[in-house]
């Protein structure tokens, strides 16, 4: 059983809940049918069930008799069969009566109640901090998340938090969704696209997320298609590096390639790129970076999916016909420093700048 790391869970499981127990079915088998830690459901069956309201057992005066005294006479079979049912109704007493339906209405008054509980005097911290965060367009998930690092603030979950934003009018710090996919032009295989090496090629340490230093590039277009911003992700911690490019051509993608690396990441092992014709002069990246650099099948854009993402989240602050010849370098930088100081789902709540340095690599392009 391949155990997720714990999400709050759905209706749907709390009806399996209910139905398998009704089945008189062990936890064990419920958790392995929900791909869930044994504990978890334990946990949501004592949070969320009810305890059957009654007068105690009285224990059958057949249980003080010692059956030992009674070998061979059918008195020991009557003792043990109200000695058995005797344990199997305390037992049954004992387990909380679960309903999905009620079960789901406790929960919600709990982040109701944590909700509520923000407007109190020792949770203001946290609301100040919560608002501070959306303005930086942290998502409630990473907010909360990261809160459970922050020792000296109460922790509120991302429900709660997401009460909050509503219930106050605070949506427009939420990040939007969705957006179209990128559009990619007819790949045309010219002297350009010779030799290059295809992401299958690559060595599957790589997709494992094995090491530091293995790359996903790419470039955002402004209002012109002239002008770019460089990006590249590491894949493992999410780093990112961001440059504006002006003008932009395949000598000047290559110079800001090799000076965002030095800046940012120090030595790499690898890039891998789609098949934009700025990244034609791979050949004199590769040599003068000694990295391999590999590129994506022609319209998968997910085989880059962790560039793709991050690029997604430059869009946030640059969404699409943004003019770039009205930003400078120092813009970019900005943006690039506010994506690195957001704690990660994935990284258990650290932010991509924080598990790159406890590499022991020297970040100087970064703040």
């Amino acid at each position: 059983m391949s155990l997720n790391k714990y999400t709050q869970l759905s209706y749907e499981e709390r009806v399996i809940i209910e139905n398998r127990l009704k089945n008189n079915e062990s936890i064990r088998s419920i958790a392995l049918k929900l791909d869930r830690n044994p504990s978890t459901i334990t946990r949501e069956i004592k949070r969320n069930g009810i305890k059957t309201k009654t007068t105690r057992i009285n224990k059958p005066r057949e249980l003080y008799l010692d059956s030992r005294h009674y070998r061979g006479q059918p008195k020991v079979d009557i003792i043990r069969t109200k000695r058995d049912r005797y344990y199997k109704r305390l037992k049954e007493l004992n387990i909380p009566r679960y309903t999905a339906r009620l079960a789901s209405k406790l929960s919600f008054g709990r982040i109701k109640e944590q909700t509520l509980r923000l407007n109190t005097s020792s949770y203001l911290g946290t609301k100040k901090y919560i608002e501070e965060k959306l303005k930086l367009r942290w998502s409630p998930e990473q907010i909360s998340g990261r809160l459970r690092l922050e020792n000296n603030l109460p922790y509120v979950s991302h429900k709660a938090i997401y009460h909050l934003v509503y219930s106050e009018g605070l949506e427009k710090h939420l990040r939007r969704k969705g957006r179209k996919p990128r559009s990619y032009k007819i790949l045309k295989f010219n002297s350009t696209n010779r030799d290059k090496h295809h992401i299958s090629e690559r060595p599957k340490e790589i997709d494992e997320l094995k090491y530091y230093g293995d790359l996903e590039g790419d470039t955002i277009f402004g209002l012109k298609t002239t002008d770019r911003i460089l990006t590249h992700v590491d894949r493992k911690s999410g780093l990112l590096s961001a440059s504006l490019v002006h003008n932009y051509n395949a000598h000047k993608i290559a110079k800001q390639t090799k000076l965002d690396i030095a800046s940012v990441f120090g030595e790499i092992k690898s890039i891998t790129y789609d098949n934009g014709i700025e990244f034609s002069l791979w050949r004199v990246t590769e040599k003068e970076l000694r990295a391999n650099i590999y590129f994506a099948s022609p319209y998968h854009s997910w085989e880059r999916g962790r560039n793709e993402n991050t690029n997604g989240l430059i869009r946030d602050f640059l969404p699409k016909g943004t003019d770039f010849k009205k930003l400078t370098k120092r813009d970019i930088v900005e943006i690039a420093n506010l994506i690195n100081n957001r704690p990660r789902k994935r990284l258990e709540w650290k932010t991509p700048l924080e598990v790159y340095r406890s590499q022991s690599v020297a970040l100087e392009g970064l703040e």
